[in-house]
């Protein structure tokens, strides 16, 4: 599909803002034993988890996996139950998005039989000039693009389609789960890790806890998320405080944080001592309302994006086969004859070559009656030519 960007669930732009360290500002900031009671941070957390996964899937999945997108985020809201329902990971199970993959790769290769057999059909309207080429068909057309050794590509591959359906074939499952968060870059990681084995050093000063909350982080191959090492390098550490709700530093940490869930690091941040509770429930709030209230545009662009992309898939395999047998009748992929010309003789056996220029004086000899005819045909269709009573004999169907 169309790619669909998670920002897009909620039209929401902010310029992210590094506050100065909390420590030494005591009028702007205070003090919780445990800012988050009462919330329940990681059912949030939860939330944003799933509809991240789904901002995947609409940007990344085929057009059964956008449908499972398109029902997790549109109207009416989901239930945090339901959502998760169908934001399931154990994709090695029957799950609604592994489901949802099947389908799509299936259709992926669907395509691919029709572009095979297209690329079949093709080549048997130019089996006639592989013998006795007319002087006024070169060499180079008696095979098709695409086919083994040519240096081209088919007239598929030329328009686009059939590397757009490789790529929905060829991609796998598993990568769409990876964690989106964004990590820290090599020297932000490294003032991260600095500054927290000095502060939290097993012989240092700092309580077990943090030292412990630390040795998590640090030490059992954990990511340093990006926001992670914004937040911890500005407060000097583990923050110890947190802005007062209603002045100016708390809404510019509410809308950092939210920056953070609009790039999908879905992730509570890191806070040993539970000082940002209050931070992370208003950002939560209001993110999850600014979700919701594009949900009429959301749908918009859903139903958009959709068309664009079943007229692009059409156009695109029209496109390619027009070029292929321009003013030819061709066979759709439902097996229905297209076209204003309609096969009218049926089959008869041609004994001779008839070039473009005398195909109308030809004899042919019928196979249905066995007798010749003067039958006149504006054009030929061959198929593989056979070897009959010591000469070579080819099928014909005339067309027009």
């Amino acid at each position: 599909m169309l790619p669909v960007a998670l920002t897009s669930l909620a039209v929401f732009a902010t310029v992210a803002v590094h506050p100065e360290p909390n420590v030494g500002h005591e009028p702007r900031t205070a003090t919780a034993a445990d800012s988050y009671d009462g919330f329940d941070a990681k059912g949030a957390e939860q939330v944003r988890q799933d509809e991240c996964l789904m901002g995947d899937v609409l940007r990344q999945g085929g057009p059964n996996m956008f449908a499972i997108g398109q029902k997790a985020l549109g109207q009416p809201p989901l239930s945090p139950a339901a959502l998760h329902t169908l934001a399931n990971r154990e994709y090695w199970d029957e799950t609604p998005l592994s489901q949802a993959f099947s389908k799509d790769k299936a259709n992926a290769d669907h395509w691919f039989t029709v572009m095979d057999n297209r690329a079949k059909a093709w080549q048997d309207s130019l089996e006639a000039l592989v013998d006795t080429p007319p002087p006024d068909v070169p060499p180079p057309f008696t095979w098709p693009p695409g086919s083994p050794g040519s240096k081209e590509k088919d007239f598929f591959d030329q328009v686009g389609f059939g590397p757009w359906v490789a790529q929905q074939f060829w991609k796998t499952q598993d990568g769409l789960y990876n964690d989106p968060s964004a990590e820290a870059d090599k020297a932000t990681k490294a003032a991260f890790m600095k500054l927290g084995d000095r502060l939290y050093a097993d012989d240092g000063p700092a309580s077990t806890d943090l030292k412990i909350a630390w040795s998590d982080y640090s030490t059992m191959d954990h990511p340093v998320w990006a926001d992670d090492a914004r937040i911890f390098l500005s407060s000097g550490g583990f923050p110890t405080s947190a802005p007062k709700p209603g002045s100016l530093a708390f809404r510019i940490a509410v809308e950092d944080m939210k920056s953070r869930f609009a790039s999908c690091n879905w992730h509570n941040p890191l806070d040993p001592n539970h000082v940002l509770g209050k931070v992370v429930k208003a950002a939560s709030d209001e993110w999850q309302r600014e979700i919701a209230d594009q949900a009429t545009q959301r749908k918009w662009v859903f139903a958009e994006n959709k068309n664009a992309t079943t007229a692009l898939q059409k156009s695109a395999f029209g496109l390619g086969d027009m070029l292929a047998s321009p003013g030819r009748p061709t066979a759709s992929p439902t097996g229905r004859t297209t076209g204003s010309r309609v096969a009218r003789a049926g089959s008869v056996t041609v004994r001779s070559w008839c070039s473009s220029t005398r195909r109308r004086a030809c004899a042919w000899t019928s196979t249905a009656t066995g007798r010749p005819t003067a039958r006149r045909c504006r054009s030929i269709r061959a198929t593989v030519p056979t070897r009959r009573s010591g000469f070579w004999a080819r099928t014909i169907r005339c067309v027009g």
